[in-house]
């Protein structure tokens, strides 16, 4: 990128630059990274009809903030993707094998790394986590925290997902393109569930 670019990142806005996500809790930069990114709530319903343009949507508006992102089919299939900070072009890829709505939310959790100054790299089993301690823990805590903030705010989830039963959680998961996994946490972690409110995994 550095060869490509003559050393300097072409895009006119780098959210890597302009957010400060190292004092700020993971609901107030998700909500920041999603003004910043231009993707509003009706975008992601409405305009998006499916996972795989919502997909294509959220990777254009991570790109225009500056941050590239690359895909492939990795060979490693419990790695959902990786991230590779840099002060001038940082770096998310992505393992397209995964579902389109999986995908979706490693890019998030990337940038969650991007801006916090670090490289990372997302497992499809988040139970990795538990294991973690100290600064490594906190990261991929608020990594998840801030993408599924990003994916689904939780005033989204108080006001739209009346019940839990399985048809209100597809029914939400499809309308938003995201997976019913994210849904689940999400209205766990909303609701207090101890371990959702500890680690929110996905």
């Amino acid at each position: 990128m550095y060869e490509l670019h003559d050393g300097v990142n072409p895009t006119d806005r780098k959210i890597f630059r302009d957010l400060d996500a190292q004092t700020s809790a993971a609901v107030k930069v998700a909500q920041a990274a999603r003004e910043y990114l231009g993707v509003d709530l009706h975008i992601q319903r409405n305009e998006w009809k499916t996972a795989d343009e919502a997909l294509k949507g959220w990777r254009a508006a991570v790109e225009n903030a500056g941050v590239y992102v690359f895909k492939n089919t990795f060979k490693q299939k419990d790695i959902s993707g990786f991230c590779s900070y840099d002060d001038e072009f940082p770096l998310i890829y992505i393992n397209n094998s995964t579902a389109k709505t999986r995908q979706i939310f490693t890019i998030l959790h990337e940038l969650g790394h991007v801006l916090q100054g670090t490289g990372g790299v997302t497992k499809r089993d988040d139970s990795y986590i538990n294991v973690l301690s100290g600064e490594s823990r906190e990261i991929e805590v608020f990594c998840n925290r801030f993408a599924a903030e990003c994916l689904l705010p939780t005033n989204l989830i108080k006001s739209e997902l009346k019940s839990t039963d399985d048809v209100a959680i597809t029914q939400l998961a499809a309308a938003y393109k995201v997976s019913r996994q994210v849904v689940r946490e999400r209205s766990r972690f909303v609701q207090g569930d101890g371990l959702a409110a500890a680690f929110e995994v996905m």
